[in-house]
């Protein structure tokens, strides 16, 4: 499972750049006019026409100065005469930031993109997100060169932003951790989970978000997803990373409960979840959450469960019966919490495997289940007559028949009185007889041999 996670992790950090550039690509593609306007004064129209074409000699031969040149006079002159104009601008300004070496220079370029896109939104008159915009546009020319002055850019996005910030300024925001992190070495373990988490809380507002109007979470998961393979990495998390970064931060702050939901997160991952911490965090969520959980109250019981705390265990397991989205899942729920029972109180587990039968009719294991209280009730059931507390074999053997479990019908057989011993007990095979004590039911007689 580590192997494969991180394999998945080292496929999406190769493919990151690639998908950023697509991304802004879709950016580019939507800062267009979508209709053409000429200027009304017939010889600027005509000047504009020439300055078009200029503009698409110069950029199809890459002589993307004098390319600039046209934008700038139909910015000024004609800013709605070229549908495309917006997208040149970018485009044109972009190449030649990259190519270019003075720092100076480069920013003066970055401005000019930026001064585009406030022209965009002046005159085609749409929704735009130029703060967004500009901090792709950043991003996309200096992350290689100035992650840090990117991620702080970003940083300060996410901070004004915070549930609504698009999806591409968080991947965003990691990537550029990412390349301050490994090519400059400049940030430390504890930085890189310092900026994870605040990612990951912004993530997890747009979740709650999606799920508050009962929308699609796929989309959001996928982002958290993406955030995770972005940390692994740079970083080992395992279980130790966790217990030692995390959990002090949990004890000073246990409501914090999407910094619970990390760590329940990171240490499934890490499969470490029989960590205390794992238990504490998940037992927060549960509490602290509006609508309750099924999978949690699930695994929240079955770690009580493994580590002998039947009590907590019976609650969580009872809350998971409750929530159950199957009957499949509610029977495997209501067989751990008949088991349970069945250390203290035989009658209340009985009727707990029968709630088990009855919500999935297709596991025969609560039989199963009722079979071994009865097996083993040879001491609460003596009676006065000898037959007496040999009856309760019988009747499991028939749960046992009800459940197909031939080695547990055999060795209940075992404990069976042999027809000598029934006849001297004044009895006779397939005699039905009740079984009385705490069971109440009827069963057939029967011998051994």
């Amino acid at each position: 499972m580590d192997d494969i996670r991180l394999m998945n992790a080292v496929n999406f950090i190769q493919h990151l750049s690639k998908a950023f550039v697509l991304v802004l690509a879709a950016q580019l593609c939507a800062a267009q006019c979508q209709e053409i306007v000429w200027p009304t004064d017939t010889a600027v129209a005509q000047q504009a026409k020439l300055e078009i074409a200029r503009l698409q000699t110069t950029r199809t031969g890459k002589d993307y100065r004098n390319a600039t040149r046209a934008l700038t006079w139909l910015a000024r002159n004609a800013p709605r005469a070229d549908t495309n104009l917006y997208i040149d601008a970018e485009r044109i300004y972009g190449e030649l930031l990259d190519r270019e070496r003075n720092e100076t220079v480069k920013r003066m370029y970055l401005d000019s993109i930026y001064r585009f896109y406030d022209l965009r939104v002046r005159h085609c008159g749409k929704a735009f997100d130029v703060d967004d915009a500009r901090a792709l546009a950043l991003y996309r020319h200096f992350v290689a060169s100035k992650p840090e002055l990117v991620r702080k850019e970003l940083d300060s996005i996410i901070r004004k932003d915070g549930e609504i910030t698009s999806e591409r300024i968080l991947l965003a925001y990691m990537e550029s951790v990412r390349v301050e992190f490994r090519k400059y070495e400049k940030l430390k373990d504890k930085d890189v989970l310092l900026y994870y988490n605040r990612a990951m809380r912004i993530a997890e507002l747009k979740r709650a978000h999606v799920r508050k109007l009962k929308q699609q979470e796929e989309p959001v998961m996928r982002l958290m997803d993406d955030i995770d393979a972005i940390l692994f990495s740079m970083v080992v998390v395992d279980c130790q990373f966790v217990t030692k970064t995390l959990g002090p931060r949990f004890r000073e702050y246990p409501d914090d409960l999407m910094l619970a939901r990390r760590i329940i997160s990171l240490m499934l991952q890490s499969q470490c979840i029989d960590d205390p911490l794992w238990l504490q965090a998940a037992e927060r969520i549960y509490i602290g959450q509006d609508k309750p959980d099924f999978t949690l109250a699930k695994s929240i019981g079955i770690r009580y469960y493994s580590k002998k705390n039947y009590s907590q265990a019976r609650y969580y397991l009872s809350e998971a019966a409750t929530l159950a989205p199957t009957g499949t899942d509610k029977s495997e729920m209501l067989l751990l919490v008949g088991q349970i029972e069945a250390r203290s109180d035989k009658l209340k587990a009985r009727a707990t495997f029968r709630r088990a039968i009855e919500a999935d009719k297709n596991n025969k294991e609560g039989f199963e289940r009722i079979g071994d209280l009865y097996f083993n009730s040879e001491n609460s059931c003596i009676g006065n007559e000898k037959i007496t507390p040999l009856l309760v074999y019988m009747l499991a053997a028939d749960y046992y028949q009800r459940a197909g479990n031939g080695q547990k019908i055999s060795k209940a057989r075992e404990r069976f009185p042999t027809k000598d011993q029934l006849k001297q007990w004044g009895y006779s095979a397939g005699q039905e007889v009740s079984v009385e004590c705490w069971i109440q039911e009827t069963t057939t007689i029967r011998s051994k041999n």
